[in-house]
């Protein structure tokens, strides 16, 4: 423990005109001695459609909020400890009290 990787979210969103676009929300992946995992937003790629895709390839989403409206350090990680994993779902309970539920498809 104590270690430290990086984890990404992917969403596929059909759009009329580009087709399927692939965002990739990249996040840094902290895990404690406590058990607990932490994840920080680290950009995101978009890809597909009439974008460029494959590997290192994609648009990188700028942040379009001016320094002033962005949210203060440490805004963008949540925490979280996995109170069940087999190996077709994981329920975690988040630092914000919520309950995430995955399944893999």
């Amino acid at each position: 423990l104590g270690s430290s990787s990086a984890v990404d979210n992917i969403v596929e969103v059909d759009l009329p005109v580009l087709s399927t676009v692939r965002l990739t929300l990249s996040h840094s992946l902290k895990i404690g001695a406590d058990g607990k995992y932490v994840i920080t937003y680290r950009g995101t790629k978009a890809e597909g459609g009439l974008l460029p895709s494959g590997g290192d390839k994609g648009l990188r989403v700028p942040n379009l909020l001016p320094e002033a409206l962005r949210p203060a350090a440490g805004a963008g990680s949540a925490a979280f400890t996995n109170i069940f994993v087999d190996t077709t779902m994981r329920i975690s309970r988040g630092d914000r009290n919520e309950l995430r539920i995955y399944v893999l498809d």
